[in-house]
């Protein structure tokens, strides 16, 4: 096992970390600022409901798996302030009909950390296909959220039937999984919507994925914003439907995906409602394919009995528009682009539709409502083309023949071959498995697997190219890859050249207090040469529990690794590359503090985004005295991470010195106003490592870029001195061989 590269555990005094140091560490300690008082709390432990009582006294309460009894609800009440942590899986039993709710959480600024672990509702014992509108009493809902604060890494399974979020404040939901998908069928889980949304205050989800009937049903909210989640299969995402008292205002629903479902976007309102309304909606940004039904329907006419053909003007529906970035929407060839049928009068405001571009299907229709910049049968906002037009023209990134791994043990041409065969037959998307490709699902059919690892182990001792192809899905628990072979994973997407609209994602909690190491606490763990991996998210969602929370997204040791269009998210210490090359193309990396880091590795970032989700530092390179070792950034864009609470300005830096010998170069970038004057930070006030240091920068923009207060043994290379620093000196003479030149300048 490789050495931990940090110290255990904060809590240990300091004389004691000083002897463990000495004693247990090759590598020098990297230590997180900041204090963290725990002597005014206490910790209480859930194994089973005797515990609870006692257990939400505390402000943390840790959530071990157990068994809930049929008939009984998992009732948190807890303290202002209050830190939950799931460590382990809760199962709901069976055996009897009730009304629920299986679970339920209610308080003021509440940090819950569901970490991955499943809530596991056993919903097939209830399901009859009636959902609420009839037949069996179920548990309804699984999971009552009354909370403000922030949720994250929430995994609800097999719902009975609906999950419901009512919070009375500012709320931030992040990287939650409803699974839903073994409900999917005629007598199955019917209305398993993911979020059930009802009397809700500035609510955000972002980053979710959603399996299975509504993603989303939105029926009474302010301010509530949907961003940056997946929904596969069900009716899409809805507001509504809308019944009397039920007003909804302030959505924004953007840079989702949708794929596979009845409906893409839906506003649906009950005939006859009163005291009820619809305004201020936008869709910005999304990707919605296959739909059977309709992509885009807006109707008055609804009944517990379905559309009655009818609409009514008792509910105003005021202002729904597509705007900003483009929305494309691709149905089947049964099913409708677009289908609006108001009120005479209800329909009202701005309905700038200028962004919706529409395929497939029939054109559909639009009544009573006063759409501008979009014409039905046109496919595009003022008739400029199909949404397939759209999205082909965004880039050329993906049209060109792929490059990859290449090894002295497999055949390259077998291997870019595979890539060829998946770029070519599906244009910017990569939608179906290359020819020869395995195949991993959350729902696997005969001769697919169900994870990552066990597609991996199937491969056995050979040494041979291969490649795995992953369908849409969120899979937990960490992967050690050690394959012998060149290997390449693909995940599904509608658009490979970015990781904007990726829909895998690869998530745990470990870290490296309890796991042993930082290199143990990888979500994904590459210990191996050629390898290279498209559009898959990597998620740590362990966040920041303690002042030591190092936890990884993605730990890599090895040479010819390639990451194109992929995202890595953490708090600490979110990629580490450690030895052999690796390149970063078209990627996202999300963290706080020292989120790039490592020791005798070179990795080339290009055309990324690194966005810091609280103060700290970006880099700490780790490069030993007379080695190799460095970070560059060429071409990047260092900005705010969308789920950080506060301003960061001026609080983070581009990196601090884990050795005497650091290298990391930022070139040709966008530094946004996060970047303090100083630009980088000493190690610590005892330990500088500032002698003889490489942390440089050259031909950068924009509000961080200033260098006028850099730190005096920071450098600022020349025309000239930068070509030391060129992707070939980098990554080797022979990069072209085996990276992918679509995805870089």
């Amino acid at each position: 096992m490789r050495p931990s590269l940090h110290p255990l555990s904060s809590l240990f005094g300091l004389a004691t970390l000083a002897v463990l140091a000495a004693a247990s560490h090759s590598s020098p300690a990297r230590l997180a600022g900041g204090h963290r008082d725990l002597g005014k709390r206490c910790t209480g432990t859930i194994s089973s409901l005797d515990d609870v009582t006692d257990a939400v006294k505390c402000t943390t309460v840790n959530i071990e798996a157990f068994t809930v009894p049929v008939g009984e609800t998992f009732a948190l009440d807890l303290l202002e302030g209050t830190t939950v942590n799931v460590l382990g899986e809760v199962t709901f039993a069976t055996g009897e009909d009730w009304a629920g709710p299986l679970a339920s959480v209610t308080g003021t600024d509440i940090t819950f950390n569901g970490n991955s672990y499943k809530w596991n509702g056993n919903g097939a014992y209830w399901w009859d296909g009636e959902g609420s509108n009839g037949g069996r009493t179920k548990p309804r809902p699984m999971f009552k959220v009354k909370i403000s604060g922030t949720m994250s890494d929430v995994y609800l399974l097999a719902s009975p039937i609906s999950a419901s979020v009512a919070n009375p404040a500012a709320l931030t939901i992040s990287g939650a999984t409803v699974d839903v998908a073994d409900g999917n069928s005629d007598d199955g889980g019917h209305n398993t919507d993911g979020f059930d949304v009802s009397s809700s205050t500035d609510l955000t989800i972002t980053g979710a994925y959603v399996n299975n009937q509504d993603c989303i049903a939105i029926n009474d909210a302010t301010n509530l914003v949907f961003k940056n989640s997946k929904c596969n299969g069900g009716h899409g995402i809805s507001i509504g439907s809308i019944k009397t008292g039920k007003n909804v205002d302030g959505v924004k629903i953007t840079d989702n995906t949708v794929t596979a479902s009845a409906n893409g976007l839906r506003i649906k309102t009950y005939v006859g409602a009163t005291d009820a309304s619809v305004s201020n909606v936008v869709y910005s940004g999304n990707t919605i394919t296959g739909c059977t039904s309709y992509g885009v329907v807006i109707e008055q006419d609804y009944t517990n009995s379905g559309a009655s053909g009818t609409a009514s003007n008792t509910v105003s529906i005021d202002g729904v528009s597509f705007t900003g970035a483009l929305t494309t929407v691709a149905v089947t060839s049964k099913a409708k682009q677009v289908y609006v049928l108001c009120g005479s009068t209800a329909c009202t405001g701005t309905w700038d539709w200028s962004k919706l571009s529409t395929s497939g299907g029939s054109a559909g229709s639009i009544s009573n409502a006063d759409v501008t910049g979009y014409t039905v049968g046109s496919g595009s906002a003022n008739g400029s083309g199909s949404a397939t037009t759209a999205v082909a023209t965004t880039a050329n990134l993906a049209t060109t023949t792929k490059k990859t791994t290449t090894t002295k043990k497999a055949s390259s041409t077998s291997t870019k071959a595979a890539t060829a065969t998946a770029t070519a037959s599906s244009g910017t998307s990569r939608t179906s498995a290359p020819s020869g490709a395995l195949v991993v699902s959350k729902s696997p059919s005969s001769g697919q697997y169900s994870t990552i690892a066990a597609a991996i182990k199937s491969l056995g001792s050979s040494t041979s190219a291969a490649s795995i192809f992953v369908e849409a899905g969120t899979y937990s628990g960490s992967i050690d890859i050690t394959y012998g072979g060149a290997l390449t994973i693909y995940g599904y997407t509608t658009d490979i050249s970015s990781y904007k609209k990726n829909v895998v994602t690869l998530t745990n909690g470990g870290s490296a207090t309890v796991d042993g190491s930082d290199d143990a606490s990888g979500t994904l763990r590459v210990h191996k040469d050629d390898f290279t991996m498209y559009n898959i998210d990597v998620v740590n969602s362990y966040g920041k529990q303690a002042e030591q929370s190092q936890a990884l997204a993605l730990s890599a040791y090895g040479k010819r690794q390639g990451f194109y269009g992929c995202s890595f998210v953490g708090y600490q210490d979110t990629v580490l590359t450690d030895t052999g090359t690796q390149l970063f193309a078209q990627s996202y990396v999300e963290g706080a503090v020292d989120y790039i880091f490592g020791q005798t590795a070179n990795s080339w970032f290009d055309h990324c985004t690194i966005a810091s989700v609280a103060a700290g530092t970006i880099t700490a390179s780790g490069r030993p005295a007379d080695s190799q070792g460095i970070y560059v950034f060429n071409s990047c864009t260092i900005t705010t991470a969308a789920s950080a609470t506060t301003s960061l300005e001026g609080l983070v830096y581009l990196g601090r010195p884990w050795t005497e010998y650091a290298h990391a170069l930022f070139m040709f970038s966008s530094l946004s106003n996060i970047i303090a004057p100083a630009g980088w930070e000493e190690w610590s006030s005892s330990s500088p490592n500032t002698g003889n240091v490489m942390l440089a920068e050259y031909s950068n923009s924009g509000d961080g870029a200033a260098t006028s207060s850099r730190v005096s043994w920071s450098k600022q290379l020349d025309s000239t001195s930068v070509q030391s620093y060129t992707i070939s000196k980098l990554l080797g003479s022979d990069y072209a061989d085996w990276i992918d030149s679509s995805y870089i300048s």
